[in-house]
C-alpha cells in the first residue's frame, strides 16, 4: 500500500478497491480514521457468479481449453493475430462481455455496440489492457484472501 507517509487517514474504497480497503483497515485499524465505501464488491464466488452470469459462457468458449488458464494472454493472442477475422470475433466477443458486465442491469443498446467489428476491434483493444492489469490484480487478491 501507500500508506507508509501517512500516520493515519480516511480509506476509500469502490468496487474490487473495496476490498482493498477493507483489508487495510483489518489489518492496521490504528493507522485507519475511518472508511469510504461505494460499489462494494467483495470477489465472493456468489458474487462473481451472479456478476458473470450470462456473459462468461460465450466469452470463455472462444478460448480451446488448453489456453484457458489466462483468458487475458489468450484473447490478446487474438486480437493481434494476422487474420482480421479472428481479431474481429476475438474483438466482439470481448466487447459483449464487456457491455453486459458494464451494468447492474443489462442494457440492450449497450450490448448491441458489440456487434460492429471496428468498434469491439478498438474497445477491446483498450479494455484487454485495462483488464490485464486489474485482472492481475484480482487474482492475487483472491489468492491473499483465499476466496
Amino acid at each position: 500500500m501507500y500508506m507508509k507517509f501517512l500516520p493515519r487517514a480516511l480509506v476509500f474504497g469502490g468496487s474490487w478497491g473495496s476490498t482493498l480497503a477493507l483489508a487495510y483497515s483489518q489489518t492496521h485499524p490504528d493507522k485507519v480514521t475511518g472508511i469510504v465505501l461505494r460499489g462494494i464488491f467483495l470477489l465472493r464466488k456468489k458474487e462473481i457468479d451472479w456478476f458473470y452470469e450470462g456473459a462468461w459462457e460465450p466469452f470463455r468458449d472462444l478460448i480451446p481449453e488448453n489456453e484457458r488458464d489466462c483468458f487475458v494472454k489468450a484473447y490478446h493472442k487474438r486480437l493481434n493475430s494476422d487474420d482480421l477475422n479472428t481479431r474481429y470475433e476475438a474483438a466482439r466477443a470481448w466487447t459483449k462481455w464487456e457491455m453486459m458486465t458494464a451494468h447492474l442491469i443489462p442494457n440492450d443498446e449497450t450490448i448491441k455496440k458489440g456487434d460492429s467489428d471496428e468498434f469491439s476491434l478498438v474497445f477491446s483493444f483498450h479494455h484487454s489492457y485495462t483488464h490485464a492489469r486489474t485482472h492481475s490484480q484480482v487474482c492475487v487478491i483472491q489468492f491473499l484472501f483465499s476466496l
